[in-house]
């Protein structure tokens, strides 16, 4: 078997000095330009990487929701509708993200996935 690299971590300057991000703080990434806005737990961080790098190193934790902009699927608490868009709904995030239209499926199915475990315990349904 293989030695497969995990991300757990990323480096980023501000104001100089260096900063390591866990990936597991990270709610939302947006493209802007050449470079990444990482917002975090604790604000934003700017990095010069690619979104395909890292949804690719971490395609467990990252859900592309559209060309510019990756999630974290586990702060996904739900997605809405409203003036024929959709934008998915953070936990802890005040701000809506738009989701592209090819990209509501794919968040779709990120939250049947995240449902599943609360529907496997007893005394739970969908309806409840």
């Amino acid at each position: 078997m293989g030695n497969i690299h995990r991300l757990e971590t990323l480096i980023y300057r501000k104001r100089g000095d260096l900063y390591l991000l866990r990936v597991d703080d990270i709610d939302y990434i947006c493209a802007e330009h050449r470079y990444l806005r990482v917002h975090h737990r604790k604000g934003i961080a700017v990095l010069s990487d690619t979104l395909d790098a890292l949804v690719t190193s971490r395609p467990d934790l990252f859900l592309r929701v559209h060309r510019g902009a990756l999630i974290n699927r586990e702060r996904l608490v739900g997605l809405e509708k409203k003036n024929n868009r959709y934008s998915v709904v953070l936990e802890g995030v005040d701000e809506r993200l738009v989701v592209s239209r090819r990209r509501v499926p794919d968040v779709r199915r990120a939250l049947v996935i995240l449902a599943r475990p609360c529907l496997s315990r007893p005394g739970l349904s969908p309806g409840s």
